[in-house]
């Protein structure tokens, strides 16, 4: 199956609302959903998925079924956090040089020219404050110091980090990071187009709508 049978490519171009900053992470929860398999089969039940690990598991009654990028070309589910629905492919990616492998993505933004892609992983940092060194006084002697130390214990937060890609409709996905230089690099064929674009609107890249309206804007003019 090719990547236009994975993918159908509108002519038009739709906005997937995208919460890439939320601190909900939906690999944490079950979800109704459907997998589509290479076999051309579809199985519908609760599913949970792990982009770091490329599986997606499916309990359809008593039973718990795990699918590989290799073994399932699509799985999509109704995310109840964010009220709509997400859809994920599989599509060949070099994660090392000049090895591809099927990779499990999302779709952000589908169009005619590029389609946005994203996955998204945890990030867990652990914060020392300020003061602990007053726990070294110990529990029996504890003063002010020690007092301080109790107060200022080392705590864990979560971020979701968003990494974005570009699909080619030749089937190519690029790797997006971020910056200036790469996204004109990336849309190289309308660079002049997209440099005034970037200054009328004064675009911050790191801002996945004002992103996603530059790519929206250059699948645009490309069907012109």
């Amino acid at each position: 199956m090719n990547i236009k049978q994975k993918i159908i490519v509108f002519s038009a171009f739709f906005l997937i609302p995208f919460c890439a900053k939320s601190q909900y992470f939906a690999e944490n929860e079950w979800h109704q959903g459907r997998v589509l398999l290479a076999s051309g089969d579809t199985i519908t039940g609760t599913l949970k998925y792990a982009l770091h690990d490329e599986v997606v598991q499916v309990q359809v009654g008593n039973a718990l079924q795990t699918f590989t990028p290799r073994k399932a070309l699509n799985f999509s589910f109704q995310d109840r956090n964010q009220n709509r629905e997400r859809q994920f492919y599989a599509l060949p990616f070099a994660k090392t040089a000049n090895y591809e492998s099927p990779t499990f993505f999302e779709v952000v933004l589908q169009g005619t020219s590029i389609t946005l892609l994203v996955r998204e992983s945890w990030i867990q940092t652990t914060q020392y404050p300020a003061g602990m060194g007053g726990m070294g006084m110990g529990m029996g002697g504890m003063g002010m110091g020690g007092m301080r130390g109790m107060r200022g214990m080392p705590f864990t937060t979560y971020s979701v980090r968003s990494d974005f890609y570009f699909l080619y409709p030749d089937g190519r996905v690029k790797t997006f990071d971020g910056s200036k230089k790469r996204l004109l690099f990336l849309l190289k064929d309308k660079e002049k187009e997209i440099k005034l674009y970037l200054k009328q609107h004064n675009v911050r890249l790191n801002n996945t709508q004002e992103l996603v309206r530059v790519l929206m804007y250059y699948n645009q003019i490309k069907l012109k």
